[in-house]
């Protein structure tokens, strides 16, 4: 029986390694109670759990000018995402709904200057926060470790990776579905031998 537990806890242990677990501020964090928390513990709570979560999952819409790279909060997570990904293994994952892709593969096509001009948006330091203070902390922040500067590059290295990545597998998502419809139009037109 006692060889069976282990057996058991093994498998478990196995089991949750193999489980997600995203970092949702809203879930994690109660915003509406921060005036009654120093921020440095706020700040330092955000980095403790994003560490513990392991990855932060980041909807970028519209892909153009994304709303997290315009929010405050968003962009501290961010960076604190950034930061633990070296240290601790935090992971970084963007997506877009599916509209979006849509979007992007469609800007790509008639702006080869599409990202670029994109990625010129990011710029923390005209980030907006609901809350005024918090906006002047998350800044206060920011310049007391790595620097507007530093996020900003941090941001947009994260985001041009993404972007070239997502742009690559659309392009070959659109090569698949042209082959394929190619090839099929063969069969039916009786090219085929």
């Amino acid at each position: 029986e006692e060889e069976e537990e282990k057996e058991e806890g093994a498998a478990a242990a196995t089991a949750a390694k193999d489980v997600e677990y995203y970092w949702f501020d809203v879930f994690v964090n109660n915003q509406h109670t921060v005036g009654a928390k120093d921020f440095n513990w706020f700040c330092t709570t955000f980095q403790d759990s994003i560490a513990a979560i392991g990855t932060v999952l980041q909807v970028m819409t519209p892909w153009n000018n994304p709303i997290p790279i315009t929010r405050a909060w968003c962009l501290w997570e961010t960076n604190c995402a950034v930061q633990l990904q070296a240290e601790r293994g935090v992971r970084l994952v963007v997506r877009l709904p599916p509209g979006q892709e849509e979007q992007l593969l469609e800007a790509l096509t008639s702006d080869v200057q599409a990202i670029t001009k994109a990625l010129v948006r990011i710029q923390a330091e005209k980030a907006e926060a609901f809350n005024p203070t918090d906006r002047d902390n998350i800044f206060e922040a920011i310049r007391t470790t790595v620097g507007f500067t530093a996020l900003n590059l941090a941001v947009k290295d994260q985001l041009r990776s993404w972007y070239l990545d997502t742009a690559a597998a659309l392009a070959e998502r659109e090569a698949t579905a042209a082959s394929a419809y190619s090839d099929s139009h063969k069969l039916g037109s009786g090219g085929g031998s």
